[in-house]
């Protein structure tokens, strides 16, 4: 009479010796199984070996094995084999989800005599479509003189499907050369990445676009869709030779405060490097990065003159990049920008004095309470006046403050208050500070009015 899995699995446990037999007694290595997350329908390109053994002094029977639905045994050592007392066999199984989620089961091995003996199967069942993304989606290699061949672009590709993809690339404008191909031949697992370097070198002058595409093919028999990604591409081919110069080929502007406008740095300085008028200029810019002065757009140079450009950056991650494009009649000069972006910290009040002031007489004012200001990062934060704020403000005094407009980075600086109130009662106020980026400085003062 046939059995289901979960009968069988019930009937299971540690193994139990054949008294008929003497003590055959099979034994598992492995206690559990666990196959990550694989596509539906799809079979994941991994085993899990499971090894048996035959503990006992004597043979065991014919061994048999059920496995439950959703694993297969792609190899299977031990079905029909009679174990010598110490002797082992092995299966491989690997995982084939059949729903969504979690899906678990059972790997039994019967023998009589010698028991049986089971583990537990475990696997996560997701949506089987290959999807692979390419990253970024679009480069601009600028002007290059035709026959030479530009610095490399690095485009990333990321199976973010349920089941791995067998990748193949290609380029569709000869113009696009890949010069190095991470990603042809590999399979592709899900959260896997792999590199295309790709860099243009024009074979004549004027504007030129291409696309590399990368052929993402569901693995295990057709498991999963195929779809193709790409990335669209630029760049512009120049008989002549490029008449722009750049005062510097990049910048790195350090660690900025996410979200907030930091300083800007030394300005960029183009100069006409030609014999001839180079105008009128264009300039661009990509990236959390924006112009706090332009002197280059819309000017022609005469040859021999120069224009500025400052830039100002204001990260949105913790790293990020971009780029300075300045072009005209007589080509085009690139710059690369890069820098980290950092959570801000806020300063904040070490009290020196306590912020309670006591009792004081209506009229009357308390000794000073000295209040020290401290600058929690590693930047120059620039700083408001100190400000008295809530209901009871009229009854504290701002009577001295060395912070001035700024405060180094770790630095510290003082606000001096006093208790001055003006009716009786508890009496309340907040001392704030507000810097140029991140948050407040707050301090509670209260004292009572006698």
């Amino acid at each position: 009479m046939d059995r289901t899995d979960a009968a069988l699995a019930r009937d299971a446990g540690p193994a139990v010796p054949d008294a008929a037999m003497g003590s055959a007694r099979l034994v598992l290595d492995e206690t559990r199984g666990d196959f990550g997350t694989v596509g539906v329908g799809c079979v994941a390109p991994t085993t899990v070996t499971f090894h048996a053994r035959n503990v006992g002094p004597a043979s065991t029977g014919a061994l048999g094995i059920v496995i439950s639905d959703g694993f297969v045994a792609s190899m299977d050592g031990c079905s029909g084999r009679v174990l010598p007392a110490g002797g082992t066999c092995s299966v491989d199984v690997r995982f084939q989800p059949r729903q969504f989620g979690t899906n678990s089961g059972t790997l039994v091995l019967r023998a009589e005599p010698g028991g049986s003996v089971q583990v537990r199967l475990v696997g996560t069942g997701v949506p089987s479509d290959n999807i692979a993304i390419v990253s970024p989606t679009s480069y601009d290699f600028g002007a290059a003189m035709v026959g030479v061949t530009s610095g490399a672009a690095t485009f990333t590709l990321f199976n973010r499907g349920g089941g791995p993809i067998a990748v193949s690339a290609s380029v569709t404008d000869p113009d696009f050369l890949i010069v190095r191909d991470g990603c042809s031949g590999v399979m592709l697992v899900p959260g896997q990445r792999c590199p295309l370097e790709v860099a243009f070198r024009p074979s004549s002058s004027g504007a030129r676009s291409g696309t590399p595409s990368v052929a993402a093919k569901g693995a295990a028999g057709g498991c999963g869709s195929s779809r193709p990604v790409s990335a669209t591409l630029q760049g512009r081919g120049l008989k002549g030779p490029v008449n722009l110069g750049i005062s510097r080929p990049g910048h790195d502007f350090g660690v900025g405060i996410i979200g907030c406008l930091e300083p800007p740095a030394p300005p960029f300085r183009i100069t006409n490097l030609g014999v001839d008028a180079i105008g009128p200029l264009s300039v661009s810019i990509t990236g959390p990065f924006e112009a706090d002065s332009d002197g280059c757009s819309d000017t022609e140079l005469a040859p021999g003159a120069s224009c500025e450009v400052a830039l100002a950056f204001r990260p949105e991650d913790v790293a990020v990049m971009g780029t300075l494009v300045v072009s005209g009649s007589g080509g085009e000069i690139r710059a690369t920008l890069w820098g980290k972006g950092a959570t801000a910290v806020a300063p904040s009040f070490d009290m020196t004095m306590q912020s309670y002031f006591g009792p004081v007489m209506v009229g009357t004012k308390s000794p000073p309470h000295d209040f020290t200001l401290r600058n929690n990062s590693d930047r120059t934060l620039g700083l408001s006046d100190p400000e008295l704020r809530g209901r009871d403000s009229d009854s504290f005094v701002i009577v001295g403050n060395t912070c001035g407009d700024s405060l180094a980075a770790r630095g510290t600086c003082r606000i001096t208050v006093v208790f001055v109130p003006n009716f009786r009662g508890k009496r309340s106020a907040n001392l704030v500070v507000e810097p140029n980026c991140g948050g407040n400085a707050e301090l509670v003062l209260s004292g009572d009015g006698l």
